[in-house]
């Protein structure tokens, strides 16, 4: 299905821009470690799988994903696939 455009959509306003920079910088103040999927849920906080999971929804969001190679795809779904249990739940 091909999704039409819209003029009031296809430039970013400040606005946009504003809670872009916001959040990914907050994105960017969550991330440890040499990983590009470890990430903390709150400030001081240790590794969190639910910040790594928030943290992958935002990157994908303002488009943060599309410049990772196919190893880091892959460890991205490794990590995520690692806390899902034989129900399929996490």
């Amino acid at each position: 299905m091909r999704m039409t455009s819209h003029p009031l959509f296809d430039t970013p306003t400040a606005g946009y821009e504003q809670v872009k920079a916001s959040a990914l910088g907050f994105v960017e103040a969550m991330r440890l470690g040499g990983s590009p999927w470890q990430f903390r849920k709150e400030r001081g906080g240790g590794e969190s799988f639910y910040g790594s999971y928030h943290a992958l929804h935002i990157l994908d969001m303002f488009g943060g994903l599309n410049s990772l190679s196919g190893q880091e795809r892959d460890g991205w779904a490794d990590y995520l696939c690692a806390d899902q249990s034989e129900d399929g739940l996490f």
